[in-house]
């Protein structure tokens, strides 16, 4: 019964839709009708900006973290109902009885769950993360790369098999296909910031190179006397 309570607890949690709620405090309105429709941190920061944004991700991460850890306590640190927690406050943030069974893709509120879940398996995921971000703009990939790193770093870890388990689902809502890379550029979580630092290292090689041809050429010249 506690583990049924737990898990259920877990789904409650994972459904407040935090950056439903968080857009609305920002004077945006309903999120869902702006950018790509999703209620995620990438979208509140198109809309409102950087500090809602950042708002929206630790609400989702600290979400899923609390939720894992009101369910261990409920059902008494039992290992089953912890890792089913873990999947069902990403299922709550995924399909929010709030919205209608609507929500967001459970990517930070999945880190979250598994941050108290397995944290050492995490810790490898997230400069993964970053790499593939800053590297390539794109948000969705890097979160592909950095799921696919948690079940690896948990079989690494010898962590049980519950758990392990628990990382394969929650990494397969976060991205269920290659479709979730279908984002334009703009899915960055700072696309002008990174264009601006993008086209002021590609202004400094241009302009170190150019230096570099003219003094070949100068050496290369004779001089006249």
């Amino acid at each position: 019964m506690s583990g049924a309570l737990a898990i259920a607890a877990a789904y409650v949690i994972g459904a407040v839709p935090v950056g439903f709620l968080v857009a609305r405090a920002f004077g945006i309105g309903d999120i869902r009708g702006h950018g790509s429709g999703n209620i995620g941190a990438t979208n509140v920061l198109r809309a409102a900006g950087r500090v809602a944004a950042i708002a929206t991700l630790a609400g989702d991460i600290a979400k899923g973290y609390g939720a894992v850890w009101a369910g261990a306590w409920l059902a008494g640190g039992a290992l089953a109902p912890k890792a089913l927690c873990a999947v069902a406050v990403v299922v709550g943030n995924c399909w929010s009885v709030f919205l209608g069974f609507r929500g967001g893709k459970g990517v930070a509120t999945g880190l979250g769950a598994l941050l108290n879940l397995m944290p050492l398996a995490v810790l490898p995921a997230i400069p993964a993360w970053l790499a593939v971000v800053l590297t390539t703009r794109y948000v969705s990939l890097g979160s592909i790369v950095a799921a696919a790193c948690v079940p690896l770093g948990a079989l690494l870890l010898g962590q049980p098999r519950l758990f392990t388990l628990a990382a394969v689902m929650v990494a397969r809502r976060a991205c269920p296909s290659a479709r979730c890379c279908s984002d334009s550029r703009a899915s960055s979580p700072l696309p002008r910031s990174w264009s601006r630092f993008s086209s002021s290292r590609a202004t400094r090689r241009t302009s170190r190179a150019s230096s570099r041809g003219a003094s070949v050429s100068s050496a290369g010249t004779p001089r006249r006397t």
